[in-house]
């Protein structure tokens, strides 16, 4: 019994030894402060360099100083021992801690005079500064003025930085051949430097976030990814002029970059990608913005509050175009609408460019206007709305391409320019007004004209194909292009300025001579100019039926007919449904008196 109970007391001697040299139970790490003295060499994970840390590397405790020494530390890629894991990190004006690719170092506080390099010198190596909590994401990063951090890979976006804390940037990064992913916000008032290839992501994972460029700040990173949350820049924003790529492209949630009211933008970037749920504003600024190629995908939203230019491509897959400024889609630029639905709000959007719009209805709110000034070829079934919010203004050419296809028109439409029906529908369901000098060719298409199509003088109505409307003429109708047949689902009413233009080149109706019908009331005033297309000649006997109607009111207040041969003359006829003009012999006699012996 008694070799028992020694044997007991002795384990329990045994145990409390144990936790003696642990601290004890209940007892906590003491947290040192421990500095960097390299007395050795160079690893981080060798604790002969450091002091007071009790013969040990730090731990999660212990506030990290590194100074200015001769061995500066390095955190070398060791899958062997944990990763440092400290409270804070402190680098001393002069001094240098390096990070190799695929590492990882936590601190909640971090604080740089001097030099952090990440080293990433392998194809995909990532280097993690994390804060602390669950998502490694607590804590504060400064970059104090003097302050460098440095990623340095092989591979651009192969290379990636992630800093999971708040960092607040006063001093420099530089980013080469590497990438920098900031997780959570911030505010800068430094540099942020890369050479060819090098990426800064912003809010990649963290939601709900701000970071905030202040107006000392300068981002110089040609390819600048807003992913999460609110960025403002109120700084220098230099990217190169060629090869550079902005893209506001949420990775879960809405993002925003917004450009402030005195900002330096030397350079918008060559690219601009706004995709689903990313918001781009373009503040008012000295001068205004301008980019080689835009790409506005559905979801997303470019807020231009200036001036906009585009001069080498546009394609709008969707999405809104929002902002009381004026976008400019330059000469020589290619201009595609297509895929989604597409939204112009309080903005002016001024085409100098041929755009094809293919697929994705348009719609205009707030006083929104689409300007025309050089082709739009509506080459799908769509559909642009705009009530009395919206308008259609077109000083150039608006082509309606592709048969068995309807375009509508749905918007308050001035033509200043030339419409041109060449297949398909084209419907204005709200009106139409062509103004002087203006243009309409049916092309062979359909055009509905809403209630009425007015032609102001010097307007001109040509081609062949049908009007489903009104047709108010103040101006020229002159079928065929030519000869051939307008069909006016219908009124026709010919004003005291209109001209009815018909030209006969045989005796086929729509064929070979002008025809216009109307399917209703036909009121007639003005001028009928008719001409003659060589090498045919009228002879006695040919009739032509220029204008078809159910009903009619009124004549021609002017017949400008052609000279016929000797021995010819033309004949007028109103009929019940019809005026037909045809060619008779001049038949004139000589009576001589008879004298009789």
């Amino acid at each position: 019994m008694k070799r028992k109970f020694g044997s007991i007391i002795y384990l329990f001697v045994a145990i409390f030894f144990c936790f003696s040299l642990l601290g004890g139970i209940n007892s906590t790490v003491k947290a040192a402060t421990c500095t960097w003295q390299g007395s050795l060499n160079t690893d981080w994970f060798d604790p002969i360099n450091w002091t007071g840390c009790g013969g040990i590397v730090p731990g999660e405790a212990d506030d990290v100083v590194i100074p200015d020494v001769s061995n500066d530390p390095v955190i070398p890629r060791n899958f062997e021992v944990s990763a440092p894991n400290v409270k804070s990190i402190t680098i001393e004006s002069g001094a240098q801690l390096t990070i190799m690719g695929g590492m990882a170092t936590k601190a909640g506080q971090w604080d740089n005079y001097g030099i952090l390099i990440a080293s990433m010198s392998s194809d995909y190596s990532i280097i993690y500064l994390q804060g602390t909590g669950l998502g490694s994401d607590q804590g504060i990063f400064t970059n104090h003025p003097g302050g460098i951090i440095t990623a340095s890979g092989v591979g651009g976006n192969q290379n990636d930085l992630i800093i999971y804390p708040i960092l607040n940037n006063a001093g420099t990064v530089n980013l080469q051949s590497a990438s920098l992913t900031l997780n959570k916000g911030g505010s800068h008032n430094g540099a942020f430097l890369g050479n060819a290839g090098t990426y800064l992501y912003i809010g990649a994972d963290a939601l709900n976030q701000t970071h905030n460029f202040l107006s000392d700040s300068s981002i110089e990173v040609p390819n600048f990814f807003v992913r999460g949350g609110t960025t403002n820049i109120e700084g220098r924003f230099w990217p190169p002029a060629t090869g550079s790529v902005l893209f506001v492209t949420p990775s879960s949630e809405h993002c925003t970059l917004n450009f402030k009211t005195g900002a330096n933008i030397v350079n918008l970037t060559n690219q601009i990608y706004i995709n689903n749920l990313g918001k781009l504003i373009l503040e008012p600024q000295t001068s205004n913005y301008s980019t080689s190629i835009l790409n506005l995908y559905d979801g997303g939203e470019l807020s231009n509050l200036d001036e906009l230019s585009i001069y080498t491509t546009f394609d709008w897959r969707g999405g809104t175009i929002s902002g009381n400024g004026t976008t400019n889609v330059l000469s020589g630029t290619t201009f595609n609408i297509r895929l989604s639905a597409h939204t112009i709000d309080s903005q002016t959007l001024v085409n100098s460019a041929i755009a094809n719009w293919t697929a994705g209805n348009i719609s205009l709110s707030n006083a929104a206007t689409f300007q025309n000034d050089n082709i739009f070829n509506a080459n799908a079934t769509t559909t642009m709305n705009g009530g009395t919010n919206g308008s259609f203004i077109n000083n150039g050419i608006l082509n309606k391409n592709t048969s068995a296809t309807t375009t509508t028109m749905n918007i308050g439409f001035t033509n200043n320019g030339e419409i041109n029906v060449i297949a398909g529908t084209l419907t204005f369901p709200s009106g139409m007004t062509s103004g002087s000098g203006t243009i309409v060719d049916l092309g062979g298409g359909t055009l509905g004209s809403g209630d009425t199509l007015f032609l102001e003088s010097g307007a001109s109505l040509i081609g062949s194909g049908t009007l489903n409307g009104n047709l108010n003429n103040g101006g020229e109708v002159s079928p065929g292009n030519s000869p051939g047949l307008i069909t006016v689902n219908g009124d026709y009413t010919q004003a005291t300025s209109g001209i009815l233009t018909i030209e006969l080149a045989g005796t086929t109706p729509a064929t070979t001579y002008d025809q216009l019908a109307i399917t209703g009331n036909a009121i007639l005033d003005g001028t009928l100019d008719v001409s003659i297309l060589a090498p045919f000649v009228p002879a006695a006997g040919n009739s032509f039926t220029i204008l078809t109607y159910a009903s009619r009111t009124g004549t021609f207040g002017t017949l400008d007919l052609p000279a016929l041969p000797s021995g010819l003359e033309w004949e007028t006829s109103y009929e019940t449904n019809a005026i037909i003009l045809t060619v008779r012999s001049d038949d004139k006699y000589l009576y001589l008196p008879l004298v009789i012996r």
